[in-house]
């Protein structure tokens, strides 16, 4: 069994595989290149691969022994960004845009194998989107098993 030394490498290989198979966007961010980009500043369309926290599956908290390997589901948010300020108040130009996006970040990530260890990715319920400034962002949520 491979040892995770970086809990979060995984975003790095999600960023590189997103970048090289959705071919419509202009960047894939990660939440480090998010904390100084203005959104006015923005560059669409692009995707940002957010780390949403884990969840330890139930009973594995009452283990009691200390070094026993232990599953943990990792959530990453990945949020495709598109800029249209035609029909702004209705956003279909943005929903437009977005959804052979959405449809080609779906397409490379559902059951995409990253590096081990982390095991294949899983569609989860995902928030819903939001809109600011004729921006709109449309998140789709994955998770990931690593075990520790």
């Amino acid at each position: 069994m491979a040892t995770v030394s970086d809990y979060l490498a995984v975003e790095a290989a999600l960023i590189a595989h997103i970048g090289d198979t959705v071919g419509s966007l202009k960047k894939v961010l990660g939440a480090a290149d998010l904390a100084g980009v203005q959104e006015r500043q923005q560059v669409t369309p692009a995707v940002h691969v957010i780390y949403q926290g884990d969840d330890v599956p139930t009973g594995q908290h009452d283990r009691g022994y200390f070094g026993s390997p232990q599953v943990v589901h990792q959530r990453w948010l990945v949020a495709v960004a598109v800029r249209n300020v035609r029909g702004i108040r209705e956003g279909t130009a943005m929903r437009e845009e977005a959804g052979p996006i959405l449809a080609q970040v779906i397409t490379a990530l559902e059951a995409w194998q990253p590096p081990a260890p982390w095991r294949p990715m899983k569609r989860a319920p995902s928030p819903p989107p939001w809109y600011s400034n004729g921006f709109g962002y449309f998140p789709l949520l994955f998770t990931t098993e690593v075990v520790l």
